[in-house]
């Protein structure tokens, strides 16, 4: 997984050698059929799409204006290629504007507040919504700071958090800084182990890391609590996951993200769905399932289809996971 390969699957259901974007850059300039996408779909089916957060990376390159909602979006606050969590760039509606210094302007905190007033404008609306919160953190990031101890590269938590597990310990689990790479590639044999600064170094990220994702967190509170206010708890769909996993010293790596061990590959995935959709309660299931998934659960859930037109559909390379949350897992 990467950053907007990953981004571009979960937009298209695709795979992207079906769907056009194999890397970074040019990124969302690559994707096929930008117009037949996951939010138009959502948009055919009398679903009111919100997107949140930060989108494809190079997005501001293939459009006319940075600030223009992509295709499918009904409400758009989004931030445009961020690499800081200040003095970040993002469009709202259709307004380039620019997030400022204070904590309030932090790009979480921006999220968060959003995504729990888009519950409170639209949620208790004759239209069901969709909702994509696309979080920054933990993003590493290029500063400004407020947070002494996370200054770039980060990642930088939000003011309130600034102390939060300041003293977390590294993991180190069998792969970390391998004392014996003989059996890796020549790139991984290439590579010196680390010393102790740069272990505390990595060290330090780890724990600025726990802290920018207690901001994650809260945002998730929020969402939670708006849902339960407006009393659509049960018959809303949460999905949780990444883009792509981080290193942190793990067979001498720490800012790749490409390289193709279990680290960077297995990202997390929960779901909590409705009642009604026949899952388990606190279930878990061990087969193998991947991001090109979720579009076709979600296709699912919400009796979509991948449709532009009658006449312009896509094929999906995913599969519905509702079958397989609900026990059903022969065949899979």
């Amino acid at each position: 997984p990467l950053c907007c390969p990953s981004r571009s699957v979960f937009l298209s259901g695709q795979y992207g050698h079906n769907n056009g974007v194999l890397w970074n850059a040019p990124g969302y300039e690559a994707l096929r059929e930008k117009r037949n996408t996951l939010p138009v779909w959502m948009q055919r089916a009398g679903y009111r799409t919100v997107h949140v957060g930060k989108y494809l990376n190079g997005y501001r390159n293939a459009v006319d204006d940075p600030a223009e909602p992509a295709p499918g979006w009904s409400r758009w606050l989004t931030f445009i290629d961020p690499t800081s969590y200040y003095s970040a760039p993002y469009s709202d509606q259709g307004r380039l504007r620019r997030s400022g210094t204070a904590p309030a302007q932090h790009t979480t905190a921006i999220i968060n507040r959003t995504a729990a007033k888009t519950i409170r404008r639209f949620g208790p609306g004759r239209r069901p919504l969709f909702m994509v919160v696309d979080q920054f953190a933990p993003h590493r990031s290029g500063g400004p700071s407020r947070v002494a101890r996370c200054a770039a590269p980060g990642p930088e938590p939000l003011a309130a958090d600034a102390g939060a597990f300041a003293d977390a310990r590294l993991p180190q689990p069998p792969s970390f800084n391998e004392a014996d790479v003989s059996d890796k590639p020549g790139f991984i044999r290439n590579r010196e182990p680390y010393d102790a600064g740069q272990i505390a170094a990595l060290e330090r990220t780890w724990g600025c890391s726990l802290a920018s994702l207690k901001g994650v967190d809260d945002g998730v509170a929020r969402i939670w609590r708006e849902l339960g206010r407006i009393g659509e708890r049960r018959n809303t769909a949460l999905v949780f996951t990444s883009d792509n996993g981080l290193y942190f010293g793990e067979h001498r790596l720490s800012f790749e993200k490409t390289v193709p061990y279990r680290e960077s590959v297995e990202v997390p995935l929960a779901m909590r769905l409705p009642r009604g959709s026949g899952a388990g309660n606190g279930s878990t299931v061990s087969e193998l399932v991947a991001n090109v998934d979720l579009p076709a659960t979600i296709l699912d859930l919400a009796g979509a289809e991948p449709c532009r037109s009658r006449s312009n559909c896509r094929v999906l390379d995913g599969r519905s996971l509702l079958d397989l949350a609900a026990g059903r897992a022969r065949g899979w």
